[in-house]
């Protein structure tokens, strides 16, 4: 993490960076900038031996990243956690899509802060071919990101479009 800070020039002095939590676990790197402490959000996941980090440093984006094996397990669980209005565009595998939209909603439930205690039903994603992803949770909260397709994994990157409210990221 450290090294990470350092590149991104996060930080004036990258080995003093802190990784803290806030109650719900969601993760933020302490860094000192320009000689002022200044915190940085931060998400980190990690799967069988792959790990992903990624920083947003404007003071006001929340960001959420997931990594996850592809495999028949999101498949047999679809009915637990996909919308109706879920797509995956371009997808054919049901094992990927079902991976890539299960990794959204990881990724979309990090930005919010709350992790599993939300219900990932009420979480909207929406690939485009070319990757790009839309979330929408409740119709209120919207988010943007990524995905990129390794040969057995899937990543999601994911910000808020707005600023969330500190403490669990969902509005009231």
């Amino acid at each position: 993490m450290r090294i990470l800070t350092a590149l991104t020039a996060a930080s004036d002095r990258p080995l003093d960076a802190k990784i803290i939590k806030d109650r719900y676990g969601r993760p933020t790197v302490r860094v000192v900038k320009q000689g002022v402490m200044v915190d940085v959000a931060c998400s980190i996941s990690h799967k069988e031996g792959w790990v992903a980090v990624c920083l947003a440093e404007d003071g006001v984006t929340a960001v959420g990243i997931d990594i996850e094996t592809v495999s028949e397990r999101p498949v047999r669980l679809a009915g637990a956690f996909s919308h109706a209005k879920d797509c995956a565009a371009g997808i054919e595998d049901a094992r990927r899509k079902y991976t890539l939209l299960w990794s959204c909603k990881e990724a979309a439930s990090k930005v919010l802060g709350l992790g599993l205690l939300v219900d990932y039903k009420k979480i909207v994603a929406v690939i485009d071919d070319a990757g790009r992803i839309r979330i929408d949770f409740n119709g209120e909260v919207e988010m943007e990101g990524a995905a990129m397709h390794l040969d057995d994994a899937v990543v999601v990157c994911c910000r808020s479009c707005r600023p969330l409210k500190k403490g669990n990221g969902v509005s009231a």
